[in-house]
């Protein structure tokens, strides 16, 4: 936001404005439910060279230590706001399931934005986030979205979709010690989602 969230007069340190004060709260109440889009856009950005691993203590992604960490800890939640920002609100896709999938299929294909899944439950009560990196076409209509999700670190795993039944489905969940909720839709429900996943470069 640069420096227009500060109180006039303060020096290095930024001491901010009460309305910054109360969005940065907000934010930080709301990852109280999980850091999980943090660490989906994080990830597509370190893929995309955006952002170096070895800022945070390591050469490889997979090895970098969270515990402790609080450059990454930082990071991750500061990605975790960008979806809350009026340019990434602009960009989100949704729609059928078909939609969603036919632009994830176009942008993986011609190398354009890189974006981050946004699943929900039927009935809204409960979200996550997962980064798609590949789609599997099975046949039949039925394809399947091949995911990153931090809550299974160094397991593939997908979103099944069904483009003529205009459904899909994926088990999982925010919390890695409760990862059997059912997030599920149809062509009604707008519970799948992608978001601009190339923020902030």
């Amino acid at each position: 936001f640069g420096d227009v969230v500060c109180l006039p007069g303060t020096s290095e340190d930024c001491r901010l404005t009460p309305a910054a004060r109360t969005w940065m709260e907000n934010q930080n109440e709301s990852m109280g439910g999980g850091h999980c889009q943090g660490f989906s856009v994080l990830a597509l950005r370190m893929f995309a060279d955006k952002v170096e691993e070895t800022d945070f203590g390591a050469r490889r992604t997979a090895n970098l230590e969270l515990v402790g960490n609080t450059d990454l800890q930082s990071s991750i939640a500061e990605h975790f706001t960008y979806q809350v920002l009026p340019p990434i609100l602009q960009k989100r896709v949704s729609g059928t399931p078909s939609r969603v999938l036919r632009t994830l299929v176009r942008r993986l294909n011609d190398g354009g934005e890189l974006y981050t899944l946004g699943i929900y439950k039927r009935d809204f009560t409960g979200g996550h986030a997962i980064t798609p990196f590949a789609v599997e076409d099975r046949g039949d209509g039925e394809h399947r979205i091949l995911v990153y999700d931090n809550n299974f670190p160094g397991v593939t795993r997908a979103v099944d979709v069904d483009v003529e039944e205009e459904t899909w489905r994926y088990v999982g969940g925010t919390n890695p010690k409760d990862t059997d909720e059912v997030y599920e839709g149809d062509s009604e429900t707008g519970t799948l989602e992608l978001e601009i996943g190339r923020a902030h470069v």
